[in-house]
Formats: structure tokens, sequence, C-alpha cells
């Protein structure tokens, strides 16, 4: 097994719960041979007396999940979850008419395991719900260069007093329905190859009704099928479903860098690569992709969490607390204030997905000089309690500059000079039958984007701001460029 990082998309906010840190991943831990660090039932009867409900949740999925943005008041979409309970649990979804000319409203609609409302089976544990969305079309879109938006829909449950009840699996229960401006009709014409597979010219779309994460080696074997030549350094696989966790996580397969505090590996034959194949981004059901250069990002960092320098409290693959903003963490900001250091969110330092690399991530990836790196600001002690709007004074900080990391971690080999900065990346959606036109459409457009040159950055327009990723180049400052083209 390779190297994994998990991520959620909890934003570094000011509401923090009990002024406690939180930080955009879940946990880690160690697997494999060469221990390469990694980061149904029936809802139905009345709960016990004394006995709380309980449920897990599971394969949360919609249908299509991206539509056409005239269509969307009349198009029907389909929500479904997987439950296993005990006690009486009733699911229920909700969305923000937060669109370009929305109302703001908030939505809310039950979800039903009766065989109605497009429930396929009773008491199945499988709740479902099949509606058009109550929204308008919006006057403008907001994410890649104006063509797509967004609508997102979160999931929860309550028991039969009407309490919320939380699932005791840990779960990203949310689903976005991606609008996609008319424009892109045809863009990307879909060839069916093989029974099980349809491609564009930046997409392979897999049909497996079986798939889930621990599948992932098989699907790349199936990939590698159709492109022998192994033409590829990434492969970012999108699943309709949500597997395990829900988050989107990234998966080593091989490494031949040092001075990024990573060992050298190569699992590239588990996955049917020849030695080419370095990682693979799996999005899991998070289509819109914003996160795919955080995760391709994790190709090189951010690993620096040996004791002696630890620039990656609390997590070990993500920065900690510093004035240090990039992709690979958000959050929190160390402000200068007085000589000490206030604890924020300043300088979009939680709007990670929106920026570009930093200079110092810029370096791991061996995209500039180490004389390129300025001097940084971290909390290297773990014994120091990083809160939200906590002033630290200066003895509780380090400055850190690039000798020091080089001292701790060596030198990063090989160096910029002879360092790989033209990279090839496979787009992959798994789906339990053939994508729809405007799904295709959407994975097809967005690797697309990110082999351009948009920069990116905070849109604003309707109820909440929207973070547009820069594309992989212009992420890097136009040093590297991601080749998202396969033409077999």
């Amino acid at each position: 097994m390779a190297l994994r990082t998990n991520h959620d998309r909890n934003r570094f906010a000011a509401a923090w719960l009990a002024s406690a840190l939180l930080t955009a991943c879940g946990g880690g831990g160690v697997t494999g041979g060469d221990a390469t660090p990694v980061t149904n039932g029936v809802a139905s009867g009345n709960t016990a007396p004394g006995v709380a409900a309980t449920f897990t949740l599971q394969d949360v999925e919609v249908t299509p999940y991206a539509l056409w943005a005239d269509e969307v008041a009349r198009r029907p979409i389909t929500v479904k979850a997987r439950t296993k309970s005990t006690g009486n649990v009733t699911l229920t979804l909700a969305y923000f008419d937060a669109l370009v000319d929305g109302t703001g409203a908030q939505i809310v609609k039950p979800m039903f395991d009766d065989g109605t409302h497009g429930d396929a089976v009773a008491r199945d544990g499988i709740w479902t719900l099949s509606f058009p969305l109550e929204l308008s079309e919006p006057s403008r879109l907001r994410l890649y260069d104006g063509l797509i938006d967004s609508v997102s829909i979160a999931i929860s449950a309550s028991d039969n007093d009407r309490s919320p009840v939380s699932p005791t699996n840990s779960i990203d229960a949310r689903v976005e329905v991606a609008l996609l401006s008319h424009t892109l009709t045809n863009s990307f014409p879909a060839r069916v190859i093989d029974a099980d597979i349809q491609v564009t010219d930046t997409l392979v779309n897999i049909v497996d009704p079986r798939f889930d994460e621990q599948n992932i080696e098989r699907l790349m074997q199936r990939v590698y099928q159709q492109y022998p030549a192994d033409p590829f350094d990434f492969a970012v696989v999108f699943h309709t479903r949500t597997s395990g966790d829900g988050i989107p996580r990234s998966i080593g397969v091989k490494n031949d860098v040092t001075g990024i505090n990573l060992p050298v590996f190569d699992h590239t034959s588990e996955y049917g690569s020849s030695g080419r194949l370095q990682q693979v981004v799996f999005q899991n059901a998070h289509m819109l992709g914003v996160e795919i250069n955080h995760e391709i990002g994790h190709r090189w960092a951010a690993y620096l969490n040996q004791p002696k320098l630890n620039l990656a409290i609390p997590t070990g693959f993500h920065w900690g607390a510093s004035n240090h903003v990039g992709q690979m963490g958000n959050g929190p900001y160390l402000l200068e204030e007085n000589g000490a250091y206030r604890v924020t969110n300043a300088e979009d330092s939680e709007n990670f997905t929106a920026n570009p690399f930093s200079t110092l991530e810029l370096y791991l990836m061996g995209l500039v000089r180490p004389d390129e790196v300025a001097p940084l600001r971290f909390v290297t002690d773990p014994s120091v309690s990083v809160t939200f709007d906590s002033l630290l004074n200066a003895a509780s900080t380090r400055l850190v500059t690039i000798n020091d990391i080089v001292d701790v971690y060596g030198k990063r080999e090989p160096a910029m000079a002879a360092s790989q900065n033209a990279f090839t990346a496979a787009f992959v959606v798994v789906s339990d039958e053939f994508l729809s036109p405007p799904e295709y459409t959407l994975t097809s457009f967005i690797a697309r984007y990110h082999a351009g040159t948009s920069l990116g950055g905070k849109r604003t327009g309707g109820l909440f701001d929207v973070l547009d990723p820069p594309s992989f180049g212009a992420a890097t400052g136009f040093r590297a460029t991601l080749e998202t083209t396969l033409l077999n």
C-alpha cells in the first residue's frame, strides 16, 4: 500500500469548536510492507427506552451530478444514502437558494425509505428523494472561468423526537450538483470503446458498480489496458458515490525524491504502470474537483514533521500555524502584533483551494531554488496551545529558514535544474452506469481547465462567496505544466 493523506473540506474559520484549532484533515496511519505513511439494515422500529438511536451512513450520491444550468428547475435529480440503524432514524436533505440572483432561502426536504418518491425498495435502509431543485437559472456562473456553478446538498438525520442524530462513522454527508453553461454543449464528444468504458479526449469513464476505494489498484489496471504506453504521471479519480468517509485523499505510488521527508518507494506495478505513475488523487465523490491542486501537491508536501523541526503540527501532512500561505494547509495564520503573534485566519490562509503554491511548496516540488524561499515563522513546539484569537509570544514560535530545513531534512534532490516540470494526468470517473452528457462534459472540462492558464480566486455573488481554483500551471506560477489530453 502507498502513501495516503486524508482530507475533509472544513475550513479554518472564526467559529472554532470550543476554541480548538480545526484542521483540514482526518487521521493517518501506516500500512504496507515498506511502512510508507498513509494517511445493511432497515431503519425502522422504535428505540428501546433509554437507548439512543444510532446509525451509519454510506454510499451518498446524487444523480445526475451535473445539469445544464437552464435545466436546473425542471430536470429531476435523485439523492440516495444507505443507512444501517438501531432505532428509528429519519433522513432529511437541505440546500440553499444560494446562486447568483437566488433568494438565500434554505430548502429542507424529507427523504424516504418506503418505496415512494423515487425510493426503489421499501425499508431496505436506502433513503431516497427524487425531485427538481427549487431554483431559478442564475444570470451568472462563478466557477471555472464562469462556466460552472454548484448547489451543495447536505444530509442530516433525526430520531423519533426529531432530535439530531450523528452517524457513528465519519463521513462527509454532502453531495454537489454542478450547473454547466450550455456553451459547453458538444465540447467533449464521448466515444464508447468497450462495454464498460466511454472516453472523451480528457476523460475515462469506467462503469463498475462494485467499485470502492479498496479497488483503486484494480481500477487503474483497467485504465492501463486502454493506455498501455504508460502515458501519465498522475491519475485523478472520481467516484459518483461516496467511498468510506467520502473525503478526497492522495495516494503515493512512486517517490524518487529526497529531502522532502518521504522514503523512496515504487508501487507502480501494482497499479498497472510500467514505472511512470507517481500518484493517484482520489477525489471520492467531490465531483467539482476544487481540491485537485492541493491533492497533487501531496506528491511532495507537506511532510516536514520530524520532531527536530516539525512544520506540520498537528496533522503531519499539512502546514501548522505559521505566517505561511499556500496550497498545502488552510490556516491558522500568525499575524504579527506588537512583537507577538495573533492566531487568525488572515491573508486568506483558510482559502487554500484558491491559492497558488507557496515558494516553500514550490521548492519541495523542485520548481524554485532554495535561495528563493524566504524565512517563515512557524509554531514548531507541539506543547504550544494554538487557539483562535490567542496571542502567542515570539518565544512560542520559530523563524525557520531554508537552511534550517536543509539541515534537518537534507537537500532536495533532484534540485530545480534537473527536476521534472512537465506532467501528464489522466482524469477518471467511476460510475454505476455511463455518465450523461452534462456529467462527462463537467469532468472533461475540469481536466482541460487544469491544463490551462486560469488564475482562479474568490468569486462573489450569491449567498456565499466561492473559491475558484487556479489551473495547475497558474498555481505553480507557470513554472510547471499539466497535460490532460489523452489520445489513444
